[in-house]
């Protein structure tokens, strides 16, 4: 941001707030012009200058009149200039004796003057190709964290060795909003931010690779899911969706395709892949800025909803992987409204759908608040479907050793707490219910000896369930937000690398402290451990062990 007297200007990546003017006593933000950004404005006498995530040089009048919100202003006044290839402008241009300096992430310094006759550059620096490669012992596949919560059961474990002392490797700015994990897989690092941009850097050294943005996402936190060097990344937003599928090595798009519902921090999920088919779930919802009749507002809080809209319909849809085709459709609608508060996990070659309809009994005859599903993934074919036991908000399915594990934000109706629930993956048949909880969101973590969840806020608490029995064996008191952790046995990892050590239930280390918000842990991935902040604006690498002493 840059500073002129009383008045703030920024430039901020997201649509329609390009660059921007902050004034005392004006509640309202003065959009000026221009693309959105991630560079700090350089202000001049009656102009800024600063470069849009489009590869665009903006010049944008200090003035607000007459600006239309597609970037150009009514009087024809924003100037702008397009780099060679497109690529993002994410630094600060210089602006000496009548030229303005700027790099840009082609790898290219351009320079401006009145009287420049300079071609623009024709050779591709291919900054993508990845130059450090990973130097660990967990370079193999199977160790990436490909998906938001680790694999395809959503166990939310990867083991890797992990051990104390934690040391920095590197650290590095991180130019958006984020409430949800990076991925990794093919030696890189993915994030997707809640503003829409899609960025790739080097797992080696957090050098940046290659950096996409897409208008018109809207709060969209969803984790992208890398596979075979392909990237799927559900980008929502309140006019459109779209399922895009990216060149994992170059950000190229290589496909994209509908679906709706909620732009939310509630799609934390993405697709699964099952052989030649991507399988997404969503719902017909409408959004609004607050509910209005059928339309439903964008921000509904976990474990506050009473119901769906009555033209929501639960989907679950799978997608060709070359081509992004529609190949089958299932719609569950027959049983409640609903579908943007649901997970998927594939467990044995088959597909499992949870979906929660809200804390009203008014939805359907049998009064059901969510279904469970086997489904076949080839096919689309319901094997088995069960109305007595769902995950109840906030919270994805999760299965391993022929179970599934359900948990949630909500409380039952007739109680003030929640229930972890433990089902036969065979038929859905109740296996045990858990003891009491005050709530058990994002997902359950499936370790080799015990279950792990954990509530939030003032009333939060790490719980250690027995896999058997669901009895609790520890309730740790840790009154952290909303946070997402992973967990390397016996090591659990929550905000600012927060580790808790669950064989002696102590934290063993800490730090560093860059979230002030603490809603995101750290990830265990091919021998490292990335942290992306969700407020801080950073990312971190971390060593371990012998090569954290060296």
């Amino acid at each position: 941001m840059s500073v002129r007297g009383n008045d703030v200007f920024r430039c901020r990546p997201e649509e329609k707030f390009g660059f921007c003017k902050h004034s005392p006593g004006r509640k309202s933000i003065q959009y000026l012009g221009g693309y959105p950004s991630i560079a700090a404005p350089v202000l001049l006498r009656d102009t800024a200058i600063y470069g849009g995530l489009d590869g665009n040089l903006y010049v944008v009048p200090l003035s607000d009149n007459g600006v239309s919100g597609g970037g150009v202003s009514g009087g024809g006044k924003v100037w702008s200039f397009t780099t060679a290839f497109g690529k993002a402008i994410s630094a600060p241009a210089a602006v000496c004796d009548g030229r303005v300096y700027f790099g840009c992430e082609d790898g290219y310094l351009y320079v401006l003057g009145p009287d420049g006759k300079a071609p623009l550059p024709s050779k591709d620096l291919h900054l993508e190709k990845i130059r450090s490669p990973l130097t660990t012992k967990f370079t193999d596949p199977k160790y990436n964290w490909f998906t938001s919560f680790g694999d395809w059961g959503n166990t939310n474990v990867k083991n890797q060795a992990v051990v104390p002392p934690f040391k920095i490797k590197w650290i590095r700015r991180n130019e958006g909003t984020v409430k949800h994990f990076s991925t990794c897989g093919g030696g890189r690092m993915y994030t997707h931010t809640a503003e829409g941009q899609i960025f790739a850097v080097e797992q080696e050294t957090g050098r940046l690779l290659w950096r996409r943005y897409f208008p018109g996402v809207h709060i969209s936190y969803t984790t992208p899911l890398y596979y075979k060097e392909r990237l799927l990344v559900p980008q929502a937003g309140l006019e459109k969706c779209r399922l895009r599928c990216l060149d994992a090595a170059t950000g190229e798009l290589v496909w994209e395709s509908p679906f709706s519902g909620s732009p939310s921090w509630n799609r934390q999920l993405p697709p699964i892949v099952h052989k030649n088919l991507v399988i997404y779930m969503f719902s017909t919802g409408k959004y609004a800025a607050g509910r209005t009749g059928d339309k439903m507002n964008w921000l509904f809080g976990h474990g506050a909803i009473n119901s769906f809209p009555r033209n929501q319909r639960p989907l679950v849809r799978a997608y060709d992987l070359k081509t992004g085709k529609e190949v089958w459709t299932k719609d569950f609608s027959e049983y409640g409204r609903g579908g943007d508060d649901a997970g998927l996990c594939l467990v044995d070659d088959t597909l499992y759908y949870s979906c929660y309809f809200g804390g009203s009994a008014r939805r359907t005859d049998d009064a059901c608040t969510g279904i469970t599903a086997s489904i076949e993934p080839q096919t689309g074919r319901v094997i088995w479907l069960t109305t007595k036991h769902a995950v109840h908000s906030g919270c994805t399915i999760s299965g391993k050793d022929g179970r599934l594990y359900l948990g949630g934000y909500a409380a039952e109706s007739q109680h003030r707490h929640g229930h972890v629930w433990c089902l036969d993956a065979r038929d859905g048949t109740l296996v045990w219910e858990s003891d009491p909880l005050l709530q058990a969101i994002h997902g359950i973590t499936i370790g080799a000896k015990f279950l792990f969840t954990c509530s939030q806020s003032r009333n939060g608490f790490l719980y250690l369930l027995d896999k058997d029995t669901g009895k609790i064996l520890t309730a740790v008191d840790k009154p952290y937000m909303c946070t997402r952790y992973t967990l390397s046995e016996p090591y659990l990892f929550g905000p600012n690398m927060d580790v808790f050590d669950t064989s002696t239930r102590k934290f063993v280390s800490s730090g560093p402290a860059v979230d002030p918000n603490a809603c995101v842990g750290s990830i265990a991935s091919n021998g490292r451990l990335f942290y992306t902040s969700q407020g801080g604006g950073l990312q971190v690498s971390m060593v371990y062990g012998p090569e954290a002493k060296q």
